[in-house]
């Protein structure tokens, strides 16, 4: 009620900040239009009522408990294991040595196949030797 009666006095004079003044009042009236200045601390509305709350103990059912016991254990160490591995992964790429490896030559990957081959077939050889009859 001030404000528009201050606007009233404002628009009764002239004087060259009167418009930006008039201005500013007139927005401040906007912002104070809908206060109160009378807070509603304790509403009837919702006072006897009390929040539901669901125990997470059931003592006819424990085991539903430790059930999410379990859960949220295994959560914890996924969590935790993929911390880990973030962590790994920073690690190795501040890591500025990268080997550059080479492929064996040809002849040297045949003389290991065949090394590998023969020691297959004495392995065979000396299981077949090592079988007894069973009279003996």
């Amino acid at each position: 009620m001030r404000w528009k009666q201050f606007l009233a006095d404002i628009a009764g004079q002239n004087c060259s900040n009167c418009a930006q003044e008039a201005k500013r009042a007139e927005r401040k009236a906007a912002e104070l239009e809908g206060a109160t200045f009378k807070p509603d601390l304790s509403s009837t509305r919702g006072y006897n009522e009390v929040a539901v709350v669901h125990p997470t103990v059931s003592f006819h059912h424990p085991g539903l408990y430790m059930a999410s016991l379990r859960e949220r254990q295994a959560r914890r160490h996924e969590q935790a294991a993929l911390a880990r591995q973030d962590r790994e992964r920073e690690e190795l790429w501040e890591c500025t040595f990268r080997p550059r490896t080479r492929s064996l030559p040809s002849y040297i990957l045949k003389r290991a196949r065949s090394v590998a081959a023969k020691e297959v077939d004495l392995s065979h050889t000396r299981a077949a030797l090592e079988v007894k009859p069973q009279w003996l």
